[in-house]
């Protein structure tokens, strides 16, 4: 473990090229090289390297495997070159950066330096695979040196960061130039977030594949039906590839992000059906939202949904199976009196929930603690059950 706080500064010293490996020879300022024993480790422009020899105080040998030169800017290194240094992080230590694993992911080129009186702003390029985890504000580790993202463009593909004068007199970035590549390990916790959210999402779009498969069984009856689906998310590429594969791009349409107060409502209006096939939902506001404007809806009952689908709710609720959606989505497309039923039951059940109704629930709960309350004051003990 590595806390991205640069302790110092090596030169290459010698490479020697070996079946399957690299070794290289680096020299150390006085004093890195105390305590340093063979096979710790350390951190070498962001790669964990471990120590193979010791030559002397200030001098060590590291092998590197031919995968890690391949993933890596080490693969390009010369003798003489100076790289960033940091040894493994003692239990206890202060983290003044973040948590490293010294375990790159990728490697980025540097677009632009912008250098000001004080200040040294850099861009770099934002490799797709890693774009999904770098935010303005967030951690990102260069070379191992642990840096806060100034700004960045995903889409276009760039991210910036600001050097203090103290950063750039204790790493190697005063050496960088335009085109050359650097190391890059994204931060942990961040990759954890993002990932499990985007599973989160892909499982809940993708429930809606069996939509797409139901168009393609009534588009022979009802040729003129049409697929909206709003919002966005990280599942958008694949829904819409699948959309293709099925040439279904005429009877598909992506809208996007809708405005809650007057774009929303006109879609709901717009509609026939409501559909939501997603297992994760927490509560479900969004099943009352199309009850209220009158849509029958087809979900799945998952988590927090279940608590609102049942009968007599304007909802038809299938067996979670790709299939089985199909059918009871054709099955009401195909009906307009079920469909008007469903949209009178929805709209009964959505009103329970409204604000007026709520409230009204929620004083008679004051009430009726009131009361207990009073009468256990009256009589001295607890009427409240456990």
């Amino acid at each position: 473990m590595f806390t991205g706080i640069v302790q110092a500064v090596a030169t290459i010293a010698a490479i020697q090229e070996r079946p399957g490996l690299r070794t290289f020879t680096l020299a150390f300022p006085e004093g890195f090289c105390q305590d340093l024993a063979i096979g710790a480790s350390v951190a070498t422009d962001g790669v964990c390297l471990t120590v193979t020899d010791i030559l002397s105080p200030t001098q060590a040998r590291f092998d590197v495997m031919q995968h890690s030169l391949a993933i890596t800017t080490l693969g390009g290194y010369r003798v003489g070159q100076r790289v960033n240094v940091e040894r493994a992080a003692k239990e206890g230590a202060e983290v003044g950066g973040h948590i490293l694993s010294g375990h790159v992911d990728g490697t980025a080129q540097l677009l632009e330096i912008v250098p000001t009186e004080t200040n040294y702003k850099i861009r770099f390029s934002l490799p797709p695979a890693l774009a999904p985890y770098v935010f303005a504000k967030g951690y990102i580790a260069i070379n191992g040196a642990s840096l806060t993202v100034a700004e960045a463009d995903r889409q276009a593909g760039w991210f910036d960061v600001w050097l203090i004068p103290e950063t750039r007199r204790a790493t190697v970035f005063e050496d960088k130039r335009v085109g050359d590549a650097v190391n890059i390990e994204i931060e942990r916790s961040t990759q954890v977030v993002v990932d499990t959210v985007r599973e989160a999402v892909q499982d809940s779009l993708g429930r809606l594949a069996p939509v797409l498969e139901a168009l393609l069984q009534t588009r022979q009856l009802c040729p003129d039906v049409l697929l909206l689906i709003a919002g966005e998310g990280p599942a958008m590429a694949d829904l819409k590839k699948r959309t293709a594969e099925l040439g279904l791009q005429q009877s598909v349409l992506f809208i996007g992000y809708l405005d809650r107060k007057q774009a929303l409502p006109d879609c709901y209006a717009a509609a026939d059906v409501f559909v939501f096939a997603s297992r994760t939902e927490t509560q479900g506001l969004v099943l009352l939202e199309a009850m209220a404007a009158g849509l029958p809806v087809v979900a799945l009952a998952e988590m927090g949904t279940v608590d609102i689908l049942g009968a007599r709710r304007g909802a038809l609720v299938p067996e979670d199976h790709p299939a089985a959606f199909a059918r009871t989505l054709c099955r009401l497309l195909l009906d307009t009196g079920l469909r008007q039923q469903l949209s009178l039951e929805g709209r009964n059940y959505a009103a329970e929930w409204s604000d007026e109704t709520l409230a009204v629930r929620m004083a008679e709960l004051y009430r009726h603690v009131a009361v207990v309350h009073a009468r256990e004051e009256a009589f001295g003990f607890s009427l409240m059950p456990l």
